[in-house]
């Protein structure tokens, strides 16, 4: 296939030229410069700029944004955190142009770049949500993710440690493109297709352990981030963009994909406190064997329950069934050793060891199937003992919005 090279945009042009002019950029490990957008610490490596600084970056920022939605660009994005999805927590949003996709027709049309940028933003600084969603609801701007399920739900819904309430459009689920309506094709697999040269300078993408620091409530990134998870954090764009740029679907193009991405954005619209979500999530945690993977379901599970409290949910005789399964929940993480405040926090101390008893419970565990890929670390399927929901509570379906539960 011929891969033409073209030269940027003037709006993709000003948002290289924004990287070259400030210090606040951390490189990929394609060396491309990824514009770092926190009033804090959010890498190590990167100096945190002055207030006037931070405030002139914005304003130069906002511009290059407006002239990106002017000339509508394709837009790759990744988000990183803890348990995206209910129950976790969004903490890093990056963006990167690409031309592989055309805009108007949706059709695979790859194309390498020149003078690349990107933006890597701290969702928990106001300014930098505020970017993430102009970005996430603009019609204007088309948004390419792979695996997005747990992104758009954290995006929509996250209530806890901050509100994000984003209501995203014009978002295109890569996956969806490369997969059958049965099964999703992980990124894993599909980097296998991609020819290895292309792939040389990244390194592996499952390095960072998010099961165990889940399964114990801890946070399974460090933050200020070092350079490497820094690099992480950016690098999945890369590893999208060689995939739209080499790999064309069946279809020739992306608007099945983007159909299906507006089904599940109403899906997620129309789950706000994701009960639909426990009940589906609770038909994976009841199959799963005791160990990490199933703790780490419980104590997401339990986070939510936690969030639901937090703002108050108006579930009416739901919060009967709720209040029987956390019940459950709390008390099969506490034989583990594990307890949720009440504030949903994660427990800093990310290298803590498992109880005694959760440990003799691991060493009997038997080897987990494969999961989905995008699960780990993210919006992960995980579950529970024989006997966690309560019992003549509810009737599951056999995916999101097709449960719901008798008994209240």
């Amino acid at each position: 296939m011929a891969v033409f090279a073209e030269p940027a945009t003037p709006a993709e042009q000003a948002l290289w030229h924004l990287a070259g002019s400030t210090a606040s950029v951390v490189m990929s490990s394609f060396e491309v410069p990824f514009i770092v957008v926190s009033q804090t610490q959010l890498v190590q490596t990167v100096p945190v700029l002055g207030q006037l600084e931070y405030k002139d970056l914005l304003t130069r920022l906002r511009a290059v944004l407006d002239a990106l939605e002017v000339e509508q660009t394709v837009l790759l994005a990744d988000f990183e955190g803890e348990m995206t999805g209910f129950g976790g927590e969004l903490v890093t949003a990056a963006f990167m142009p690409t031309r592989s996709i055309d805009r108007g027709s949706l059709q695979a049309w790859p194309r390498a770049h020149m003078d690349r940028s990107g933006l890597l933003i701290d969702m928990r600084c106001p300014a930098g949500a505020a970017i993430v969603q102009q970005v996430m609801e603009s019609p204007a701007l088309l948004k390419v993710i792979w695996g997005a399920d747990g992104d758009l739900t954290s995006l929509r819904h996250q209530e806890l440690p901050f509100a994000l309430g984003f209501k995203s459009r014009s978002v295109i689920d890569a996956q969806l493109a490369f997969s059958t309506p049965v099964a999703r094709l992980g990124m894993a697999r599909m980097l296998e297709r991609i020819p290895p040269e292309l792939l040389a300078r990244l390194p592996d993408k499952e390095w960072i352990d998010f099961d165990k620091p889940h399964s114990l409530n801890q946070r399974a990134l460090r933050w200020p981030l070092r350079e490497d998870e820094a690099k992480y954090a950016v690098d999945d764009l890369h590893r999208l963009d060689v995939i739209v740029g080499t790999q064309i679907p069946e279809t020739g193009g992306y608007a099945y994909a983007l159909t299906m991405t507006d089904a599940i954005m109403a899906r997620i619209e129309g789950d706000p406190d994701g009960i639909a979500w426990i009940q589906n999530e609770l038909m994976w945690f009841e199959r799963k064997q005791p160990g990490i993977q199933r703790r780490s379901k419980a104590v997401q599970l339990a986070r939510h329950i936690k969030a639901l409290r937090a703002k108050d949910a108006q579930l009416g005789p739901a919060w009967r069934f709720i209040g029987s399964l956390e019940a459950n929940l709390n008390a099969e993480l506490a034989r583990d050793g594990v307890v949720i405040p009440a504030d949903a926090s994660f427990h800093d101390d990310i290298d803590q060891e498992p109880s005694e008893s959760s440990s003799r419970q691991e060493s009997a565990e038997r080897p987990a199937p494969a999961r989905p890929e995008r699960s780990s670390g993210r919006s992960n399927r995980g579950p529970a003992r024989p006997g966690l929901v309560p019992q003549g509570s509810m009737h599951t379906g056999g995916h999101w919005g097709h449960a719901h539960m008798n008994g209240y």
